[in-house]
């Protein structure tokens, strides 16, 4: 137990330390912030470290030798400030949030307007592996383009897919000396904060990792370049008692085979520059099996540019770094 001249001493030292005190203002507690460390090999007896096991949820504290022990005590003498969250649960819809722990006079209602987001679950060993084996290729230096993309996939994990390229713009023009990263977030369906909210953070990790040679200003970090993708599509069908259904599951199918994240073939989606074709869209629909022939597949998709939105068959689709989502699917059975 710290004596009145030591806690002097640490409050004139610049530690942190916080009085706590009574209704009566009589001194209560005397806390001291204790630091975290990766290890205890350059703690000395004195330092007051302590080591966190993030998976198990322990802490560790020093031998006496490295690292201080804690003192004993009849009284509380750690207090432990953490946060947590019960990862992907943690992402609520909009409106589940409707009250405080605590109230606060003059607030008359609380709820989150948008989606939360964020929330992760433990990293797998699978993930763990993966992570180990980029920093391997990086050396924690971005100057390949794949560099970059493997340094912001092993420090995001609100990341889903990353693409880079130098000498173009987001619409693939080109753009001398630029590097231009597209990264798409595993909840970007809830809206463009959602990547907003991290490109700061994302930006300063590159702005680490990048060679001296290589300017700030010449980074471009934005979104994919989302296409909105209408098909147009033309069956027919023997019997028009199966029109109904071949028409429902056509429109479900390729909703879900679009889907840059869970589509195409396998169910992992599609890379950032890699969308739908015609082709790819009539040769799922022939894995299904449906009482139909298949007459016509067309694919139509529109982007903004400079608040300009543009149309185009997908065919024609040169942007390195555009990223299909699903607009409204027709289709068209005949008898």
């Amino acid at each position: 137990i710290l004596t009145e001249q030591e806690k002097i001493a640490l409050e004139q030292s610049g530690a942190a330390v916080e009085r706590e005190y009574d209704y009566a203002g009589n001194e209560m507690g005397f806390w001291v912030l204790w630091n975290r460390v990766e290890s205890f090999f350059e703690s000395t007896a004195n330092d007051r470290h302590y080591c966190f096991d993030g998976n198990d949820g322990i802490l560790y504290f020093g031998t006496g030798v490295h690292g201080k022990i804690p003192p004993k005590s009849d009284r509380e003498v750690i207090k432990v400030n953490f946060c947590s969250c019960h990862g992907l649960r943690g992402n609520l819809q909009p409106g589940a949030i409707y009250r405080l722990e605590s109230g606060i006079v003059g607030l008359r209602r609380v709820y989150n307007p948008v989606a939360t987001h964020g929330g992760c679950n433990t990293e797998s060993v699978d993930d763990v592996s993966k992570r180990v084996i980029a920093a391997f290729d990086h050396f924690d230096c971005a100057v390949s383009e794949k560099d970059f993309e493997k340094i912001i996939k092993s420090a995001f994990r609100d990341v889903a897919k990353v693409r880079c390229l130098g000498g173009v713009n987001l619409f693939g023009e080109k753009a001398e000396n630029a590097v231009t990263i597209a990264v798409l977030m595993n909840d970007y369906k809830e809206g463009s904060h959602v990547f907003s909210s991290r490109h700061s953070e994302i930006m300063a990790e590159i702005e680490k990792r990048i060679p001296m040679t290589l300017a700030r200003d010449a980074i471009y970090l934005s979104e994919p370049l989302f296409v909105e993708i209408s098909a147009l599509i033309t069956v027919q069908v023997n019997d028009m008692q199966d029109a109904y259904y071949v028409q429902k599951e056509i429109q479900d199918a390729v909703s879900r085979f679009i889907d840059i994240q869970s589509g195409g073939f396998d169910g992992t989606g599609f890379e950032i520059g890699d969308i739908p074709t015609e082709t790819k869209i009539r040769s799922y629909l022939r894995t299904l099996n449906l009482p139909c022939r298949i007459l016509r597949v067309v694919l139509t998709g529109s982007y903004i540019k400079n608040g300009v939105r543009y149309e185009y068959e997908i065919e024609k689709c040169k942007t390195p770094f555009a990223a299909g989502i699903n607009a409204t699917h027709y289709v068209t059975v005949k008898g």
